[in-house]
């Protein structure tokens, strides 16, 4: 939902994702009483960080990052990698500590700080690669590939 289809940053959404949004003002969306997964900002790379340190300061229960630097996502604070690993743990009997978690990007950091084992993608951003315990090849090296082999062959 968008309140302007016209706007460069719907467009780009809407060409990544094929989908084409519902133009709807935000206001009256909310007073209808929908179920709201995810906000999605998009806007310049200064903007976004303005706006995560507010929203962070602000709505501390929230899980809020960026996808990219120009993107920020904003959900219930219940929703996160780390929590899906959680759930799987308990599924299957394990810890944490048996759990390499492999990301390329800020939203993949609660995760990778989370496993035992957090690998960063080699074209993750540097804040990424700062808090992995490592960091493999890039996605267009087959890193995923390269970092399977060191640990499971």
């Amino acid at each position: 939902m968008v309140s302007d289809r016209q706007n460069e940053w719907v467009l780009q959404e809407q060409e990544i994702t094929n989908i084409s949004p519902i133009q709807r003002q935000l206001p009256s969306f909310i007073g209808e009483n929908h179920d709201i997964h995810k906000c999605l900002c998009m806007g310049e790379p200064q903007i976004i960080n303005q706006l995560e340190s507010t929203l962070k300061d602000k709505f501390p229960n929230l899980t809020i990052y960026k996808s990219k630097d120009t993107y920020l996502e904003i959900m219930s604070g219940n929703a996160s990698k780390s929590n899906a690993i959680k759930k799987l743990e308990n599924l299957y009997q394990i810890t944490n500590q048996e759990i390499m978690a492999i990301g390329d990007n800020f939203n993949d950091m609660d995760m990778l700080k989370y496993a035992g084992l957090g690998v960063a993608m080699g074209n993750a951003p540097e804040e990424v690669k700062k808090i992995a315990d490592e960091v493999t090849l890039s996605n267009n090296e087959d890193g995923l590939k390269h970092i399977l082999q060191k640990y499971f062959e």
